[in-house]
């Protein structure tokens, strides 16, 4: 090959290459977040049972890191999260009888590694990013605590080990929403459905129909590391 027909082919080589770079924006952010989750069983009315004199509470924090890679509008963000959900369901007892108890409570707290897989969309806006996305997220239970408190008296007994036992090691859900980036900050707005067996297992343990389980998280985080291309 002569000088002069290698020249050209030089020259569309790097034409081809610089085209394929603009055409992909990518980014790679690492960054650490922390999570609201307030969660909801769908068969479980929190006025009713209130009204009844019981009690119902279920809500939780979960904290830990991600990556974001980006490509264009697009991205992929893979989470790794401690989560701890407390779940408080009590009411009024029949003390009709031997029974000596009026009012029961079950206690649990849900110790666990959540590992979201999110795909979504992205565009700027002014200043800020605004992105909307979801994905499946994958649960694992790491560890449960159970109680059983009883009034009068007040008495406290622990969850037999074969009743926690029960409960799903390994849960799937999925999970949705909005996304805003402020700079290196971020806030998200998600909405969870769990596909796990708590609700199951709280219609064993009392005479709740709990229904189905699903959460409303409120997430803010700081991108600490920031490589764009």
């Amino acid at each position: 090959m002569n000088k002069l027909s290698f020249y050209p082919i030089l020259v569309f080589l790097l034409l081809v290459g610089f085209n394929a770079k603009a055409q992909y924006d990518t980014e790679v952010d690492l960054g650490v977040r922390a999570n609201y989750l307030g969660v909801q069983f769908t068969g479980i009315d929190r006025n009713e049972v209130k009204s009844q004199g019981g009690t119902f509470q279920s809500n939780g924090l979960s904290f830990g890191g991600f990556f974001q890679l980006r490509v264009n509008h697009f991205y992929f963000q893979p989470e790794l999260l401690y989560s701890r959900v407390s779940t408080k369901l009590g009411n009024q007892l029949n003390t009709g009888g031997a029974q000596p108890y009026t009012y029961g409570e079950y206690d649990f707290v849900f110790h666990s590694i959540e590992v979201p897989l999110l795909l979504g969309y992205r565009t700027s806006y002014g200043d800020a990013t605004i992105r909307i996305g979801g994905g499946p997220t994958f649960s694992f239970l790491a560890k449960v605590n159970g109680e059983l408190y009883l009034e009068p008296g007040p008495e406290v007994r622990d969850i037999p080990q074969d009743e926690i036992d029960a409960f799903n090691d390994i849960t799937l859900g999925a999970r949705v929403g909005l996304g805003v980036d402020v700079g290196s900050f971020i806030i998200d707005f998600m909405y969870e459905r769990a596909f796990s067996k708590v609700g199951e297992e709280i219609n064993r343990f009392t005479p709740v129909v709990s229904g189905e389980e699903s959460s409303f998280l409120i997430g803010v985080g700081y991108k600490f590391l920031k490589i764009k291309r």
